[in-house]
């Protein structure tokens, strides 16, 4: 246990790639969001960026 516990903590594992709640629709949804996060993040100022990789973290 204390073994699997340090690998979530290290993100050697990450659990959502393996969930079954993850159709292909959610997986082209979330390559959708990626995408537009992208582009977003470049027409942002310094300050701006900060502000939401805050909001992001969230």
């Amino acid at each position: 246990m204390k073994n699997i516990i340090n690998e979530l903590w290290h993100g050697n594992i990450i659990p959502q790639e393996y969930s079954r709640t993850n159709s292909q629709e959610m997986k082209e949804l979330l390559g959708y969001m990626a995408r537009h996060h992208e582009d977003l993040e470049k027409t942002f100022s310094d300050e701006q960026k900060e502000t939401f990789e805050k909001f992001h973290d969230c």
